[in-house]
């Protein structure tokens, strides 16, 4: 049985907002999840993850959005990370090559200390 769609906000630590998407990210959800992420980014928050534990699909709409706001918040020297990917949500980033140039981690907390790391932010 399909999920609904949903995405909640968590504020963390370190100036960072964590999105957790459920469900199926295509066409008719994309919106709903392009409104959230511009609400992170009016409010000034440049570090985002986007938690993908509870994500079953993404679509090339889902894909173009993670891309787009990569790309918006690079000038700005701000950055979103992808954390807990199912293998099979994995394996689309993985062979479009999203993984090349959005950085993937295991869980949310590892995508949150990279923040901090000095060796990633050089």
């Amino acid at each position: 049985m399909q999920k609904p769609f949903e995405v909640s906000r968590t504020p963390a630590h370190n100036s960072a907002v964590v999105l957790h998407v459920q469900g199926y990210l295509d066409a008719h959800t994309t919106p709903q999840f392009e409104e959230q992420l511009q609400a992170v980014r009016d409010g000034g928050v440049l570090r985002i993850v986007i938690d993908c534990e509870h994500l079953d699909y993404i679509s090339s709409a889902g894909l173009g959005i993670l891309v787009d706001t990569y790309r918006e918040l690079l000038p700005k020297h701000g950055e979103i990370k992808v954390a807990a990917m199912t293998p099979a949500i994995r394996d689309i980033f993985d062979i479009l090559g999203f993984s090349k140039i959005i950085h993937v981690y295991p869980s949310v907390a590892a995508a949150l200390d990279a923040f901090d790391s000095p060796e990633e932010n050089a």
